[in-house]
């Protein structure tokens, strides 16, 4: 069965047809907007994605119980394709897969027309943190279901529409459990 398919197929079973954006994208705007008023706007980043992270995770959990999968890594161009249509409801602009060292896998998907921040402006920082959290915890969800806990992945929004730049660019990585973190995060470098 495909990615594609796998995700129509979960919508259905959760009876979900489509994907309500609009939802989820006024839920992530206030979200947003209390947090940066509380805490500004550097820890509204780190709460977003603290409560995104428990929310991927919950949701994969979830989903690997009612359609158990096996992932491979090597998967990744086409899960990120099939996870950003599945919660953002289109596909995103570039999604490119790469091996930069044997056994470190780096994925890289952006979006041009990013559904989370649309019309969102004045940020200092990438704003789409909830879903870059998001992302990371159904990716560490995927990882110990599929691969069996011998892998971790880190998941960052490097490049954010609503602090300036042409699009929402995320990269994830994905590395063996020996690998520290300050040695995955070195992957970000220059991305």
């Amino acid at each position: 069965m495909s990615l594609l398919e796998f995700a129509v197929r979960l919508r259905k079973k959760l009876k979900e047809e489509t994907v309500s954006t609009l939802t989820m994208r006024y839920l992530n705007f206030h979200l947003m907007s209390e947090l940066a008023a509380e805490r500004g706007q550097e820890r509204a980043v780190v709460e977003a994605f603290r409560l995104g992270f428990e929310a991927g995770i919950t949701a994969m959990a979830e989903l690997v119980r009612l359609e158990p999968m096996t992932a491979s890594i090597k998967m990744g161009r086409a899960l990120a394709r099939a996870a950003w249509y599945l919660f953002s409801g289109k596909f995103p602009t570039r999604a490119e897969a790469y091996e930069p060292k044997p056994g470190h896998y780096l994925l890289i998907y952006e979006d041009e027309d990013c559904p989370w921040c649309r019309e969102i402006t004045g940020w200092r920082v990438p704003y789409c943190a909830y879903v870059a959290g998001m992302y990371e915890g159904a990716a560490c969800c995927i990882h110990i279901a599929s691969l069996k806990g011998e892998r971790y992945a880190i998941n960052r929004e490097v490049r954010c529409k609503a602090a300036g730049d042409t699009a929402c660019r995320f990269i994830m990585i994905s590395v063996p459990i020996s690998t520290s973190v300050s040695e995955a995060l070195e992957i970000f470098k220059d991305k």
